[in-house]
């Protein structure tokens, strides 16, 4: 078998097979050992080298070894001296298609003599079918740890995947991400969830504010029961009422001569319009930060 068939063969395997990409890395790397040293029946391979050339830990490269020998992928014969490095043999995994398929025929002589002299003996030729069945794959064990493995795989790509989406979101639209703001930017991904953080981000974006402003929002929503984009989007419109409410039901203006600081939570809302007349501190905090004046 060379190079290219073992490829072909392994690609068949695979198609029925499900391998992570360490299980794959090392075995490529066996496989380009196996063909560097001649494609000999078996190949002394030190383990550095395997782990270099897979990329793989030492702890790693001996769980996948075990693994791919499970699977009946390879075969590895270890040494009793330590010194000496095992032997690597490369198992055939190759599928016989029907086209290379080819029954053998045995023909038998059954001669059959009547009792008559002048009958000449015929030779009937009976047909046997010596049939070789076809060789099938060698299936991985789908064990539950397996399944488990793969799962946990998927959902460290997906999460890799939206993270970087939100770090592209960042850059296109606050700049460019110092490392301290990818901390918060992470934390807030594994606190909230994607669509929430990218929405919170959507929001800053649109009231020109800044990454902070999203945290502002996350927090709020946080503290609100606010879950998912449905929720939001619930919030934003019970907001929405309670802005307009305040601006049109309260539109008498401060006493004359009453000195409030612009920077305080009651100066920054009658400037936006709003009559603070018998608010608590506590409800000009929570409406000044339902109203985004937080960040003004």
């Amino acid at each position: 078998m060379n190079l290219i068939e073992a490829f072909i063969a392994f690609d068949s395997w695979t198609r029925l097979n499900t391998l992570s990409a360490n299980q794959r890395s090392l075995y490529i790397a066996i496989m380009q050992l196996w063909n560097a040293a001649g494609r000999p029946e078996y190949s002394t391979i030190p383990e550095q080298k395997l782990t270099e050339l897979s990329g793989l830990s030492k702890k790693t490269f001996y769980n996948v070894r075990d693994q791919l020998e499970e699977f009946g992928l390879i075969s590895v014969v270890k040494s009793k001296n330590k010194n000496v490095a095992p032997k690597y043999i490369l198992e055939d995994i190759s599928v016989k298609s029907d086209d290379d398929f080819t029954p053998e025929v045995t023909l038998k002589e059954n001669r059959s003599v009547k009792n008559d002299s002048n009958f000449t003996p015929h030779v009937t030729p009976e047909l046997t079918l010596d049939v070789t069945p076809i060789s099938t794959p060698k299936l991985a064990p789908y064990t539950e740890k397996r399944i488990e493995e793969e799962r946990r795989e998927e959902s460290r790509r997906s999460s890799n995947s939206n993270l970087s989406q939100l770090i592209e979101f960042y850059e296109n639209n606050f700049g460019k991400l110092p490392p301290l703001v990818l901390d918060d930017l992470n934390y807030a991904y594994n606190d909230y969830g994607y669509e929430l953080t990218l929405e919170a981000m959507k929001r800053a974006v649109r009231q020109q504010k800044n990454f902070r402003t999203a945290l502002n929002i996350l927090d709020y929503w946080s503290r609100n029961g606010v879950k998912t984009l449905a929720d939001a989007e619930a919030e934003s419109k019970a907001f929405n009422q309670r802005k307009n409410q305040a601006v049109t039901e309260n539109k008498v203006s401060p006493k004359a001569g009453r000195n409030v600081p612009e920077w305080t939570d009651e100066g920054r809302l009658i400037k936006a319009g709003v009559d603070t007349t018998g608010m608590t501190q506590n409800e000009m905090y929570k409406l000044a930060g339902e109203m985004g004046l937080h960040d003004a």
